[in-house]
């Protein structure tokens, strides 16, 4: 114990000094980048300090670090500096983004989004079980597993949220007008991408269900107009309740099978020319 304590010691006046050299070293290099010339310059400064802070962590910090996670919470920093909507995903976490639109996987049934620093629900998957245990659009998610989810990124919580069907996961969810948490155990099951699950006759008016857009999400839509005109619909019917959005050029195939051709459906705005698009 003395030894632990003693090593304490003599460790903290040493990582002040480290702090104060470093934080002094920082602020003579971000001077240094604002007087330099063209932006061209600065970016090629702003990536040398980045590369000489990343190396002094790496072989001075008191723990060894491992790279990959260093480099990814450096990313991180500077996703939290951008808006909500912008987020780097690695390999893994593409490959899960691509199975939600395209496949299928064991899980709730939810989409979700961060919002005032928690996972929260954007809407329910109709018929999985997050559905069938009435979980709501807007609903937080507080706890998963007795573990407090604030701060969670929403990889972080698909990770934990997702598993092998007919396994069990608990959670708390924080719903507007209820004074407490409410506690929810939901059995995972598999959920199927499934774009258009059913579209029938309503007397003469054709009803389609749209759950999300996914890649299939045309195909699928104009098979099931096909079978509706065939048994006579005069007028189609389109459902997107719940539907929590997807892929911006599916959404586009869509609305390009209902709008006259030259119609604007959306367009993009970035601070370079070539990032235009309409």
């Amino acid at each position: 114990t003395m030894l632990c304590r003693n090593i304490l010691h003599a460790r903290r006046p040493a990582t002040a000094v480290l702090m104060v050299v470093l934080v002094a070293w920082l602020a003579g290099q971000a001077s240094a980048v604002e007087e330099r010339g063209t932006s061209r310059q600065q970016f090629l400064e702003s990536i040398k300090i980045l590369g000489a802070v990343y190396e002094r962590v790496y072989y001075n910090y008191v723990d060894e670090v491992d790279p990959y996670e260093l480099l990814e919470s450096g990313i991180s920093g500077m996703m939290e500096y951008l808006d909500e909507h912008s987020q780097y995903l690695p390999p893994v976490h593409y490959d899960d983004l691509m199975m939600s639109t395209e496949g299928e996987f064991g899980g709730l049934g939810i989409t979700i989004n961060i919002r005032d620093h928690y996972p929260t629900v954007v809407s329910p998957i109709e018929g999985t079980p997050a559905f069938l245990m009435g979980v709501q659009g807007g609903d937080k998610i507080i706890e998963i597993e007795g573990e407090t989810t604030h701060d969670f990124t929403s990889n972080e919580a698909v990770k934990l949220l997702r598993g092998e069907p007919g396994t069990a996961v608990n959670i708390a969810i924080e719903r507007e007008g209820f004074d407490k948490p409410i506690p929810l155990t939901i059995v995972r099951d598999i959920i199927k991408v499934e774009s258009v699950p059913y579209a029938f006759m309503i007397d003469d008016i054709g009803y389609v269900r749209i759950q999300n857009f996914a890649r299939s999400t045309a195909d699928e839509l104009s098979g099931a107009i096909d079978d509706l005109r065939n048994a006579g619909a005069r007028g189609i019917l389109l459902d997107l309740r719940w539907n929590p959005g997807g892929l911006l050029d599916a959404a586009c195939a869509v609305s390009e099978m209902f709008l006259d051709q030259g119609d604007l459906i959306v367009y993009t705005k970035g601070r370079l020319r070539n990032q235009n698009r309409s």
